[in-house]
């Protein structure tokens, strides 16, 4: 078997089978029961909306690259014509990701300057700006690429008899993604796949996420050194900003290979004017980058349960099929049984 079998046929979809269902699972968590949560509603909100960029992004990038590995050597028709729109949803789904967790990071900057209840319209403000810019800032990728059908005669060896010599002859259908003028002009290569991918995907949310994360940090750790005793609102906010940090930590990791291949793709545009090299190591690394991006996207489920009591509580009981009510009155029958024991 193959490392591209492995990679993209066994480990993706397994990983993205799980991150589905952990993405349903918080959608639900934190649009039914987010006032249970103690959250406000524009964090709720760009995390509903993370869940389903992420979603959507697994979904996507299974059709195209999963199944791709899976068939090989043989294809799908159907699979392969539809390659050129899929691949543009793809990236759509992923910008949106993206600046998603960009927009969380906003949104937990300027809730912890005081700015949350003046703008109450934050998080549906940000929403519609990651669906607007992802589409419009993909939206050319649709004609970057063509299939092209090609008939080619099969050859068998040692046939045994008359028929087995005519099949050898039968033309089967072969599927080629090219790639169109556009996306093989100069000037488009270079501004717009090489340099604007890199700022715009790599070195403009990094730097975003990573500055406003300083100083979401500098402003929790002297909220703490002032207060002797944390209030439950400070110690909520201390909660959400540990979530939010595991999760910039674990974008960043998955990531980074992105962001290596981005930059040795702009190394050789600049000294040629094409990628002229592209080694075995460079396309393990892509595959490598493709399995990163689904466990980016499958991990926040995990993130939630690990870092917010409160959300695995909430959790259990949705799998449990029992009340917040339930779970109260349950919580205060056992506080005065423990007290009257006494």
């Amino acid at each position: 078997m193959s490392f591209s079998f492995w990679i993209e046929g066994v480990f993706m979809p397994s990983i993205s089978a799980f991150g589905l269902l952990g993405n349903i699972a918080s959608i639900h968590v934190l649009r039914n029961r987010h006032g249970h949560l103690d959250l406000n509603s524009n964090f709720a909100d760009l995390l509903i909306c993370l869940a389903v960029s992420d979603s959507m992004f697994l979904v996507f990038a299974n059709t195209v690259y999963a199944v791709t590995a899976i068939l090989l050597p043989k294809q799908s028709a159907m699979q392969m014509m539809a390659i050129p729109y899929l691949l543009p949803l793809t990236n759509m789904s992923l910008t949106g990701s993206v600046y998603a967790v960009v927009a969380v990071t906003i949104e937990r900057y300027t809730t912890l300057q005081g700015n949350s209840e003046k703008h109450p319209w934050k998080g549906k403000a940000l929403i519609a700006f990651i669906v607007i810019f992802s589409i419009l800032y993909n939206l050319v990728k649709f004609f970057e690429l063509t299939v092209e059908v090609h008939d080619f005669k099969s050859e068998t060896t040692n046939s045994t008899n008359l028929t087995e010599s005519l099949d050898s002859f039968l033309k089967e259908p072969h599927y080629v993604i090219n790639a169109t003028w556009l996306r093989r002009h100069p000037v488009y290569s270079l501004n717009y796949i090489v340099l604007g991918n890199f700022f715009v995907m790599n070195l403009l949310p990094v730097a975003v996420i990573t500055i406003l994360n300083y100083f979401i940090y500098a402003t929790v750790a002297k909220a703490t050194a002032l207060h002797n005793t944390i209030s439950n609102h400070h110690r909520r906010d201390t909660t959400m900003v540990a979530l939010l940090f595991s999760i910039v930590i674990i974008f960043l990791l998955c990531h980074s290979t992105r962001l290596g291949l981005n930059i040795y793709e702009a190394i050789q545009m600049l000294q040629y004017g094409t990628i002229q090299h592209w080694p075995g190591w460079a396309d393990n690394l892509t595959r490598w980058n493709h399995l990163m991006l689904v466990v980016n996207s499958s991990s926040n489920i995990v993130i939630y349960v690990a870092k917010d009591h409160k959300f695995r509580r909430a959790l259990w009981l949705c799998l449990t099929c029992r009340k917040v009510e339930h779970e109260q009155r349950r919580r205060q029958a056992n506080k005065s049984w423990k007290q009257n024991k006494k």
